[in-house]
């Protein structure tokens, strides 16, 4: 039998923990603050198996106030293989929220 990932064979086209990381580094240079990726079973208890999976935004840096922005998806899911998937496609969701948010302030900063 080949070596399996979490559902399935292991397919080298598919986003792996590295892809993650790679991307986690370019959100860290692109915008300002903490992003964090938070994988937590307390809110899945209803749901046998089921962990949460949340990207948290903190534009000032400082992780011990609320998070600013984040996005959230429960594992497993149908819409992605693995789990590195997964985070890899919540991390460009929060890319998405976090450039329109500095657009829209920059636009309020704007003189005119």
């Amino acid at each position: 039998m080949p070596r399996q990932g979490n559902h399935g064979q292991r397919d080298t086209r598919s986003v792996n923990w590295s892809d993650v990381s790679a991307m986690l580094q370019t959100l860290h240079r692109t915008y300002e603050g903490a992003f964090i990726v938070v994988i937590d079973v307390e809110g899945a208890r209803n749901a046998a198996g089921a962990m949460w999976v949340r990207v948290l935004h903190y534009p000032d840096g400082n992780t011990r106030q609320m998070c600013q922005h984040s996005v959230c998806k429960l594992w497993p899911s149908n819409a992605h293989r693995t789990l590195a998937g997964m985070v890899f496609n919540l991390l460009h969701s929060i890319d998405h929220v976090v450039g329109q948010w500095e657009a829209q302030r920059a636009s309020e900063d704007t003189p005119f």
